[in-house]
């Protein structure tokens, strides 16, 4: 009896044994530590680090600045450190991170807003922490920048203040393969002229002057009385140029503080352009307001006003210097006691030289010379869980990005008609996992190609995506802080950024670029490259030579050992961009 009792324990011990190995254990969680200093090694208290992935975690510095974040599940993350008046810094890079992604004011993130960021985040220079079960990386050293404040006075020719004037400074960044001068921020003048600007990254900027209520809106009071102004104080550049290719640059050193920095208005002689929409008979058109563009820069700063179409059909821009623009603009067209109202879209050149430019006529396309477009998103395989967004641009033209939203069945239709032109068409907000397999509009392919809607029936604009993206692996050789690893099409396709796609190593060199369509691309490593010129295709292609060259199936995965061009090498070819 004892010898059974004996053996009945020992067959419940085993049982007990073998259940316990067969339920699944939790996993072993990573951690992560160190410290976050200025870049004299100085303890900086109220630093909030970030690290974000599939989970997001975050922890404010300790009196010593350190930190040590616990309890990490296994996975890919991005590690972010800000704090109020230094530039928000990732983990890894040279250079502070783009303010595409943050700035030093964003300390509070919203709990859906954590995915864009961290995917943001990841393609921007830096390291990307790969953490397995049970990892700990410790010792972490961030230092941040302290961002610099410029102040100063803002005069007439007189030497008398202004006040109420925007003052802002200018960098120059990359846009389609051109420089571009891109805002940073602002300050308005006080009623002394006085104004101040802080929370600026380390670097060299054009500061500008203007008149924000008197020069973007001169057009919108339809009920302006007298005689239009022939000379006005005008936009100028510090200390007091019309050009901002003569101004003299302001260089801001990590936290200095810059006073007097004062400008001066030009005052000049300015002109007016007026005209009316022509219209079909039978129709009228009123409170739709035109734009008015420095023709070339359709996305220069502020370089543009508006005004109101008048009941009667006319406009009037007021305050306008030398030069070639283009007027464009949409609304709607209405017959009296005749609904729905027809769409239009117009748009025209105007020319000013040493006099007011009058009695223009701004015909306006409905039926036979603007295009109503519709379409379908549809889904190979597992539908997304939301739908993205689709935007039609025309590079040439003055207009912005149209959108359209799909509805929960995939249709969309854009609300107002387009000239007949040619567009690229872009999708917005596409989910991860996802990438577009096909655009065709009626015979045309669109992916690969412009949309051209300058001739023919118009069709249905149809958009398959598909969820069997291809994935890119590999190494980068001599991984350095700031690489960016970049992927692009040898068979480019019409969409704004080219089709490419890239991101950071992690802190072994590896990396990995998800959500490919099929096809052969061109894999390279960049030693620090502006955001600006990493989507733009024509650019990368100069480096077609130096690149690996993969081809990847729908849904597979290859590798690629990517080899890092260096800055000398990149700034050579920047140099012969105009």
């Amino acid at each position: 009896m004892r010898e059974t009792k004996l053996l009945v324990r020992l067959l419940l011990l085993f049982i007990c044994g073998a259940a316990q190995a067969q339920t699944p254990q939790p996993p072993v969680k990573a951690r992560v530590s160190g410290r976050v200093t200025n870049p004299t090694g100085e303890t900086l208290r109220r630093a909030v680090v970030r690290l974000l992935g599939k989970e997001s975690y975050k922890q404010t510095v300790d009196a010593n600045g350190g930190f040590a974040l616990e309890g990490i599940a296994p996975g890919s993350y991005v590690l972010i450190v800000q704090r109020t008046g230094y530039s928000a810094q990732k983990y890894g890079a040279s250079t502070p991170l783009i303010r595409d992604c943050f700035n030093a004011e964003q300390t509070s993130i919203k709990p859906e807003d954590v995915a864009a960021l961290r995917q943001c985040a990841a393609r921007a220079p830096g390291t990307v922490l790969s953490l397995k079960a049970g990892a700990e990386l410790t010792n972490i050293a961030i230092k941040l920048t302290p961002l610099g404040y410029i102040s100063g006075r803002v005069t007439n020719q007189d030497g008398e203040p202004v006040p109420a004037w925007q003052v802002q400074p200018m960098q120059a960044v990359f846009e389609n393969g051109k420089r571009r001068l891109q805002t940073r921020g602002g300050g308005r003048t006080d009623a002394d002229g006085y104004y101040s600007i802080g929370n600026l990254l380390p670097g060299k900027y054009i500061l500008r002057a203007y008149n924000l209520t008197g020069s973007m809106f001169a057009g919108l009071n339809t009920d302006r009385q007298g005689k239009a102004e022939t000379e006005a104080e005008r936009t100028t550049y510090y200390p007091g140029s019309g050009d901002p290719a003569e101004a003299s640059s302001v260089d801001v050193g990590s936290g200095a503080e810059l006073t007097g920095m004062d400008i001066r208005l030009l005052r000049k002689r300015v002109y007016t352009i007026s005209g009316k929409v022509d219209v079909p008979p039978g129709t009228a058109v009123g409170d739709q307001i035109l734009n008015l563009n420095v023709s070339g820069q359709r996305r220069a700063v502020m370089n543009f006003m508006t005004a109101i179409v008048r009941p009667d059909g006319t406009f009037e821009f007021r305050g306008v210097d030398p030069g070639t623009y283009v007027i464009s603009g949409s609304g709607v067209l209405t017959r009296p006691g005749i609904p729905p109202p027809d769409p239009f879209t117009g748009q025209m050149e105007a020319t000013v030289t040493t006099a007011d430019v009058a009695g223009l006529k701004m015909t306006v396309g409905t039926g036979a010379t603007a295009v109503a477009v519709a379409g379908m998103v549809v889904s190979e395989g597992t539908k997304p869980p939301t739908s993205p967004t689709v935007l039609l641009n025309d590079p040439d033209s003055t207009y912005g990005n149209p959108a359209a939203a799909p509805d929960s069945t995939g249709a969309f239709r854009f609300e107002r008609k387009f000239p007949r032109s040619k567009y690229t068409v872009n999708m917005q907000s596409l989910p991860a996992g996802f990438f577009v397999k096909s655009i065709r509009y009626g015979r045309q392919d669109a992916l690969h190609n412009m949309l051209d809607l300058t001739g023919g029936d118009a069709a249905i604009l149809d958009i398959v995506l598909a969820s069997k993206v291809a994935v890119i692996e590999g190494d980068v050789a001599d991984a350095m802080p700031g690489v960016v690893i970049a992927a692009w099409p040898r068979i480019p396709i019409a969409a704004t950024d080219g089709g490419v796609k890239f991101t950071s190593p992690d802190q072994n060199g590896k990396f990995e670029i998800t959500d490919l369509a099929p096809g052969s691309y061109y894999v390279v490593a960049f030693d620090d490259l502006d955001p600006g010129l990493l989507r733009d295709a024509d650019f990368l292609a100069r480096f077609n030579a130096n690149a690996a060259n993969v081809s990847l199936e729908e849904g597979g995965r290859t590798s690629a050992d990517a080899k890092v061009i260096p800055r000398e090498q990149v700034a050579a070819e920047i140099a012969k961009l105009p």
